[in-house]
């Protein structure tokens, strides 16, 4: 379960700056809040650092999840000895590295806040529109290999796990949490597949040359990567029994201490 901490932690982290990036640089626009800012230089060059990385980085946890309980069902041994501690580098690499990598032609260049008639709305475009092209072309496919990834180890953890014979060999404490962690990662999957669907949509929309499918796209996303981001607790609480009833515990017994004390005091008030 090692490794499930250390990626949720590290999603955790991801996806509150996921968050923070899409309300401020694409939902604040549209209520024409902290416009100085967000035509600022320091907006202009923030932007496309953030912008892609951020949303490939939070989809790529359900990823590394799969990845780890793929080794430790198929190579228990070398997960105990050896990938247990590379656990923290592997998802620093996939989450962060990688999403930095492959969007890094993006650092340097400038996004301009401009006013959409069309929209009626201001919203952002990247100043050179070749880098808007090479976004649009790289994203849905880097996406869609993600979503990939992420549904053939779900696939292959899930026939090792449920249908294979094998499956006998695994401990019982090994084997449920193993199932709880695939039907986290499995779930997440619905998330990934909306980010592909909105860059496949701005895909269209840029080579089409619509602006209208290419707005409905960039709007899309405003919605899905909220989403995508506030459901894994949600998801967290579902799959795992554990977890779930010390989350119920926990706010029961809140209520319980504070409704303990409301009496104490109406009782104290009374006599006195």
């Amino acid at each position: 379960m090692k490794s499930f901490y250390v990626t949720y932690f590290m999603a955790y982290v991801i996806d509150v700056v996921e968050i923070c990036k899409t309300k401020i640089f694409f939902s604040f626009p549209t209520y024409e809040w902290w416009l100085g800012f967000l035509k600022s230089n320091l907006a202009s060059y923030m932007l496309p650092c953030l912008s892609y990385v951020c949303t490939h980085a939070s989809a790529m946890d359900s990823v590394c999840l799969a990845l780890h309980t793929l080794i430790a069902i198929r190579f228990p041994v070398f997960y105990k000895i050896k990938w247990m501690n590379w656990t923290t580098l592997i998802n620093i690499f996939m989450q962060i590295l990688l999403p930095i990598t492959v969007f890094s032609y993006e650092f340097g260049k400038r996004a301009k806040l401009k006013y959409d008639l069309e929209k009626d709305d201001y919203s952002y475009s990247m100043e050179d529109p070749y880098i808007s092209k090479l976004n649009n072309t790289i994203a849905p496919i880097f996406s869609t290999t993600i979503l990939l990834l992420n549904i053939l180890f779900n696939c292959f953890n899930f026939y090792v796990l449920v249908l294979c014979k094998n499956s006998k060999n695994i401990s019982k404490i090994d084997k449920s949490q193993s199932i709880r962690l695939v039907l986290y990662s499995s779930i997440s999957t619905i998330g990934i597949s909306t980010i592909a669907l909105r860059y496949w949509i701005k895909f269209i929309g840029i080579y089409s040359d619509s602006s209208s499918i290419k707005n409905f796209g960039q709007s899309l996303g405003t919605w899905t990567s909220t989403i995508e981001c506030c459901s894994k607790p949600f998801l967290l609480i579902i799959a795992d029994k554990n977890i779930r009833k010390g989350f119920v515990y926990f706010y029961l017994r809140r209520n319980i201490i504070s409704n303990v004390g409301n009496t104490q005091n109406i009782t104290t008030t009374r006599k006195s």
